[in-house]
């Protein structure tokens, strides 16, 4: 979803290039904000995967929010549980 909105030059997108061509984190505010708008959309109906989230226990509790809020479900988790090394050796 980020570089999405940097390959589309949104407002947002613009900041998060700002802030990853520093090397710095997207801030929490921004990446939830993108979950909520994208799970808003109308391609979302069936369902998403949330690939890398949520990362800590703030976006977790703020994903709950939106659920809450929003009156959506969590059916599924899968977490792949992959040695450092096996990722290092599948990424060369």
């Amino acid at each position: 979803m980020l570089r999405e909105e940097v390959k589309k030059q949104s407002e947002i997108g613009l900041k998060v290039k700002a802030i990853m061509a520093q090397g710095g984190l997207v801030s929490d505010d921004i990446v939830i904000g993108l979950i909520k708008d994208n799970l808003m959309r109308p391609n979302c109906e069936k369902g998403a995967i949330l690939d890398g989230f949520p990362r800590t226990l703030e976006q977790a509790k703020k994903l709950d929010e939106i659920l809450d809020k929003e009156k959506l479900n969590i059916n599924k988790v899968i977490h792949f549980d992959v040695s450092d090394d096996v990722l290092l050796e599948r990424y060369e």
